[in-house]
């Protein structure tokens, strides 16, 4: 009931509509709506909201994109094969890396500077003729 017990107040009659008061106050509201047509309406109205926000749906929307693509054939021919620099590129750095390999570079600092040297080295059996040190 309202603070000046006339009416009833908005809260107790949303908690009516719902079924979430309590047997006694169930009771008291349903004396009242029967005697007030002004709650009674009131109530109704509250009732026709409800029922207009539970029909209700949100409008298809078109947002102009798909989420998931379909597959529409082949890959490009740019992913399909390796780029003719890419396979250009790949046999420079293997050449690179046995002529490391063979060559055998040294790098040797001292406190004067440093020395490179590329090629055989030392005396060992492997060593060309005429490489002494």
């Amino acid at each position: 009931m309202s603070e000046n017990g006339t009416c009833i107040g908005k809260e107790a009659l949303v908690d009516h509509l719902y079924g979430e008061s309590d047997a006694e106050t169930r009771s008291r509201v349903d004396a009242h709506l029967r005697s007030c047509a002004r709650c009674a309406g009131e109530l109704r109205s509250l009732a026709d909201v409800r029922r207009s926000i539970g029909a209700w749906e949100p409008p298809a929307a078109d947002l102009g994109f798909r989420v998931v693509a379909e597959a529409d054939g082949p890959a490009p021919a740019r992913f399909r094969r390796r780029p003719a620099w890419a396979l250009a590129a790949a046999a420079v750095l293997a050449m690179a890396v046995a002529a490391a390999l063979v060559v055998r570079p040294e790098i040797e600092v001292r406190s004067g500077g440093s020395v490179l040297r590329i090629g055989w080295s030392g005396g060992g059996a492997g060593a060309p003729a005429g490489s002494g040190g």
